[in-house]
């Protein structure tokens, strides 16, 4: 079958093989002897991370498997979706302590990301709460890894991109919540560096993230809105009409179908859509929001990628260290101005400090600036001089959301990055990446 992830370019013709049971996945890899594999969640990376001749399937792992409301601690196999566990975890008061913008996504593509959020400065990445899992290797055994035990494995696959094995399950902790509910604040900024000065004196907010107009310029460009949060109390909650504090998630109700008309993303509506934003944040507001308008606003919207055409999008993430943040991100927006490009949607966010986990692990400290644009052969132009300005201020790209990033970027950017070996488990991605 044909196989693309959410930016829909590239695609390859693959056979997907459905891991219902560990046996049976393991009779797979015995089945494909020594062919290139990948595991493969929910196909929600962007590029071709998940994307190979032979692809595994863990959506059927989905059971949970044990639950800890004392220690708030979960066990549950790979496939299961963040939705389907918050569903079960928000009645009981217990949440993930880092969510990434979708809850569309399953446990093992989390692990294989190393998944950060809002809160990445304030909480780290998701590996941080993760405590073990079971991992298939290329040999055909199942390894308990953990902080203790295969230790170097651990680490190498968490933010490994699913080249060291196939998750099969895994134990997370959890946090503790009174309310499903976020108290979020809001703050315009005239310009970048006014946005920066803005992050810096509300660090201490355990939620950080902004949005930017990208249609700005001169002295007026990077300006935007930064969105502070925290959880809500029962307390905070005793004005809202909030019948229920522990509300779980609502299904989407809007689906944008396969054909969309060509006008719909042009500069124009873009421009109106940036001016409305920033007119309706044009105050310090505070809002109270449930965690799914929170964390997944986009998640309301079934197939919001169908909006970018039938080629799909492009995002650029990158992060740059504190140091040379504020002129790197400076002069990625004048670069992308001067390309007059379109950038339909720009977002930064805070990162802090950061256990090392595998060489192709993407958060660092610093600020992190992801940018969408429609699939275009200028976009990608583009995203090659945007690769210079990124690697002459020590940063890197995240490779969740890569989909064409060459291999002697890819050695600058993560200097530490080697083959696994066997390479049984490799991606399209790690062959471009590697050159193999």
């Amino acid at each position: 079958m044909k196989l693309y992830n959410w930016g829909k370019s590239p695609s390859i013709d693959a056979r997907l093989h459905l891991a219902d049971s560990y046996s049976a996945t393991n009779s797979t890899l015995n089945q494909l002897s020594g062919q290139p594999v990948i595991p493969r969640g929910n196909g929600r990376c962007y590029g071709d991370s998940a994307l190979q001749k032979n692809v595994c399937s863990t959506l059927k792992l989905n059971k949970l498997l044990q639950l800890d409301e004392v220690a708030g601690v979960v066990r549950l196999q790979a496939g299961v979706l963040l939705e389907d566990l918050l569903s079960v975890l928000v009645p009981k008061g217990l949440f993930l302590p880092v969510i990434p913008g979708t809850r569309l996504i399953t446990i093992g593509g989390a692990i294989a990301a190393n998944v950060h959020g809002k809160n990445h400065h304030h909480a780290g990445a998701f590996g941080n709460y993760v405590q073990s899992f079971s991992l298939l290797t290329a040999d055909g055994q199942v390894l308990l890894c953990s902080r203790t035990e295969n230790k170097t494995l651990f680490k190498n696959t968490i933010g490994g991109m699913g080249t060291t094995g196939i998750v099969l399950e895994a134990t997370l902790q959890l946090s503790r919540i009174e309310t499903s509910y976020y108290q979020q604040q809001s703050y315009p900024a005239t310009s970048l560096s006014h946005l920066f000065e803005l992050f810096e004196q509300q660090h201490t907010q355990p939620y950080l993230v902004a949005w930017i107009d990208g249609l700005a310029s001169g002295n007026k460009l990077g300006r935007g809105v930064l969105h502070t949060g925290k959880s809500c109390t029962r307390e905070d909650l005793e004005s809202q009409a909030t019948p229920n504090p522990l509300q779980i998630h609502p299904p989407a109700k809007l689906s944008i179908p396969g054909i969309v008309p060509s006008w719909f993303l042009q500069p124009i509506v873009l421009r109106l859509n940036n001016g409305y934003y920033r007119w309706s944040n044009r105050k310090s507001i505070q809002h109270v929001k449930h965690y799914a308008s929170f964390f997944f606003p986009l998640d309301a919207i079934k197939h919001w990628n169908n909006l970018y055409g039938k080629k799909g999008l492009l995002q650029y993430q990158f992060v740059l260290p504190l140091s040379s943040s504020l002129a790197g991100i400076t002069a990625v927006l004048e670069a992308v101005k001067a390309s007059r490009l379109c950038p339909y949607l720009v977002v930064l966010k805070r990162m802090g400090e950061h256990a090392p986990y595998a060489a192709t692990d993407f958060p660092m400290s610093g600020y992190s600036l992801a940018i969408d644009f429609k699939y275009s052969p200028k976009v990608l132009d583009l995203f090659h001089l945007l690769d210079e300005i990124v690697i002459q201020h020590s940063g890197r790209i995240y490779l969740t959301k890569d989909a064409r990033l060459p291999a002697a970027a890819f050695r600058k950017m993560y200097p530490a990055a080697v083959l696994h070996s066997p390479q049984i488990f490799r991606s399209l991605q790690s062959e471009r990446l590697f050159d193999l």
